[in-house]
């Protein structure tokens, strides 16, 4: 589906900015997973290190 939708011609056809590197459709639309999937496993890396929030069962144990 997102591949669909995705648009052919950026930039509406013209040259894209200096400095935006150029990478081909089916290259751009495999490494998404690879990239949401890093970004997923930095949050939980980074919220092991955090304090662990309180929570009601802390207070009152069962």
């Amino acid at each position: 589906m997102l591949e669909e939708q995705a648009d052919a011609t950026p930039w509406g056809g013209q040259d894209p900015p200096p400095g935006v590197p150029v990478i081909d459709h089916e290259s751009a639309f495999e490494s998404g997973p690879a990239l949401i999937l890093d970004g997923l496993e930095q949050r939980v890396e980074d919220a092991g290190d955090a304090p662990r929030r309180r929570t009601p069962t802390d207070r009152h144990p069962a």
